[in-house]
């Protein structure tokens, strides 16, 4: 059984959401959590299953919540669209689906929800994926190999 957990942005109240998403799913098993502390979103995060990233721009860098869930090890499906830096994302073990592609990005949450074992596969490719790319020790390197550079340039 799973259940969804809607987080809203900053100051965005929940009817605020329902207004600018009228097709978004309601219930009991639905739960718009708000804006939440980071420890509270890691905990968050760690019950997740799977998580969704339907960006109208697509999967990118600068999405935080996106580089959350993978430092989390949750398994994905995104958007790929104008946004999404492909030379990081292309390959990935995020599941990219063209932005509109509604039946596509359906059938890949399908396809996750359907096999247990496929999201937790997943799920640790995905915790590679983010040591790989986006851990503090690989981001470090990178801006002291800029910092470096531009010290040598000037």
């Amino acid at each position: 059984e799973f259940r969804a957990q809607v987080d809203r942005e900053r100051g965005v109240e929940r009817e605020e959401t329902r207004r600018r998403h009228p097709g978004a799913p309601t219930g009991s098993r639905v739960v718009y959590t708000g804006f939440v502390s980071g420890p509270e979103a890691s905990r968050l995060h760690q019950c997740a299953d799977l998580a969704l990233a339907p960006y109208v721009d697509g999967v990118s860098a600068r999405r935080t919540s996106t580089i959350s869930m993978m430092a989390h090890a949750v398994p994905l499906v995104g958007t790929r669209g104008p946004l999404t830096d492909l030379d990081i994302f292309e390959g990935s073990p995020i599941r990219l689906v063209p932005v509109g592609d509604e039946e596509g990005f359906v059938a890949a949450v399908d396809g996750l929800v359907a096999s247990r074992d496929l999201r937790l596969a997943l799920g640790s490719r995905t915790r590679l994926f983010f040591e790989r790319h986006f851990a503090w020790p690989v981001l470090g390197k990178q801006f002291f190999e800029v910092a470096a550079g531009a010290c040598r340039r000037h």
